[in-house]
């Protein structure tokens, strides 16, 4: 046996020499230098190229990127360029606009008062409304408005999304306004078919539940979400609120198109549980660790196993992905995959930014992507994809989301 022990020394040495810091930049190295096209994408280059490479070809100036890996953060680092005026470049902590990242967390905060006992997901709306109320249509006589419904896209109703908001220098449009659709607000949240029927995106269901969650509370909607899921979460560099500190701005990253700048600070949106959230990609990953761990069963700060399970329920398939991707949509959450390759995910859009999250149920893994391009969606496929498969993802293929959506022409 002696003369086997300097062999076997050797390989213990090298297994030990081979720690988590060691993987961890293999798979950075991986990632940053090699991307590859996503399955969906025929049209996209197949040549194996560097994050910076991609950048340059997708004329998108910056990217965040974080990974989830055995339930946390394994690494998050910045590419490219934040500002094209002053040349900073991204780091983890650059501040990008979430868009429709918002709406998984405010459907985690709506899930708090479910939680509490204080809203329900399947009483009408307008018995929980206090104020303003949801005019009824030939569409909601036999089938109501429910805030599981708003919260899954299914109920029918109008504004899918939310342009370019307002100008931050303007006079405060309220939320009240944006619903009526009272201008400088475009059209008004009406329900246009009937309830149930089919996947149907809408910005304006969510923002009802804005309203709902701000009437129970009496509390404004960024206070609600700082005190029920960004510091529970830790989330220290995310905000709903619309003018952002003297410290923020230090770290925002401005929305970009063809080398312009076209969005950034200077917008706000009333509508903030549907399009108005600030934070990084590091911090976003607290989000679905802890809906991960909730499915789980695991110990959480904010989510009970039975809100996880509701959200992640499939309600109805979304017929613009369904084809091709089997996905279904939850309450703020899509969902796609089978057996070990269970995923909930979603995106976000703005003039000027695009980001994409997503998160395993199995093996606790997950990425974050957000740029400060205009429809950068084609370079967020390419990143998600190539994590999925350094990471050796099961069962996996990324998800885009609807292409084609509305002008976003600012409100003036």
């Amino acid at each position: 046996m002696r003369r086997f022990a300097p062999l076997l020394f050797l390989v213990i040495s090298l297994s030990c020499a081979q720690g988590p810091k060691d993987l961890r930049a293999q798979h950075m190295a991986a990632i940053e230098g090699h991307l590859v096209a996503p399955d969906y994408a025929k049209s996209v280059p197949t040549e194996h190229a560097s994050i910076a490479d991609r950048l340059a070809f997708w004329h998108v100036p910056g990217v965040s990127v974080a990974v989830i890996n055995n339930g946390k953060v394994e690494w998050a680092k910045g590419y490219g360029v934040a500002d094209l005026a002053t040349g900073k470049p991204v780091d983890p902590h650059t501040l990008f606009h979430g868009a429709s990242l918002s709406k998984p967390i405010n459907a985690i905060s709506v899930m708090t008062f479910v939680q509490d006992g204080k809203l329900d997901l399947d009483k009408d709306i307008n018995e929980q409304l206090t104020g303003w109320k949801l005019p009824s249509s030939e569409f909601t006589q036999t089938l109501k408005i429910t805030l599981r419904r708003l919260l899954s896209h299914t109920a029918g109703m109008s504004m899918a999304y939310f342009g370019l908001g307002f100008p931050a220098d303007g006079p405060e449009t309220p939320l009240i306004d944006v619903l009526n659709g009272r201008p400088p607000a475009t059209q008004p949240v009406r329900v246009e078919e009937l309830p149930g029927k089919r996947f149907h995106y809408s910005g304006g269901a969510v923002a009802i539940s804005q309203l709902m969650q701000e009437e129970v509370s009496k509390q404004p909607y960024p206070t609600i979400i700082k005190q029920r899921v960004l510091d529970p979460l830790g989330m220290t560099e995310s905000t709903q609120e619309q003018r952002l500190t003297a410290e923020q701005l230090q770290h925002v990253a401005p929305g970009f198109k063809a080398g312009k700048r076209v969005n950034g600070p200077e917008r706000v949106y009333p509508a903030m549980s549907g399009a108005g959230l600030w934070t990084t990609p590091e911090d976003f990953c607290k989000v679905v660790v802890e809906i991960q761990r909730a499915a789980a069963g695991e110990k959480t700060r904010v989510l009970s196993l039975g809100a996880a399970k509701a959200m992640l329920t499939p309600y109805i398939a979304n017929s613009k992905n369904a084809s091709s991707q089997n996905s279904t949509v939850g309450m703020g959450l899509f969902l796609a995959g089978q057996s070990h390759g269970r995923t909930f995910f979603h995106a976000g859009s703005h003039a000027g930014y695009a980001c994409y999250m997503i998160g395993r149920l199995e093996g606790g893994q997950g990425v974050v992507v957000m740029t400060n391009g205009d429809d950068a969606f084609d370079l967020i496929g390419e990143i998600v994809q190539t994590v999925g498969r350094e990471y050796g993802w099961t069962d996996y293929h990324f998800v885009p989301p609807p292409r084609g959506k509305p002008a976003t022409k600012p409100i003036q």
